[in-house]
């Protein structure tokens, strides 16, 4: 174990940084979700209107 790993007490353990927003793969499936849900209301509205009219 180095010295560092001992002194931080995760027992030697690696610990990875954090992944920035643009690489974080939950932040891009919300995304993608989110532009889903925008579009699909967007599509429902639209049809909900041409059928009233």
């Amino acid at each position: 174990m180095t010295e560092e790993a001992v002194r931080s007490g995760n027992g030697g353990a690696e610990v990875s940084p954090p992944l920035s927003d643009d690489l974080n793969p939950a932040i891009i499936d919300a995304h993608k979700t989110f532009i889903i849900t925008l579009v699909s209301a967007a599509l429902f509205i639209g049809a909900v209107f041409i059928f009233i009219l």
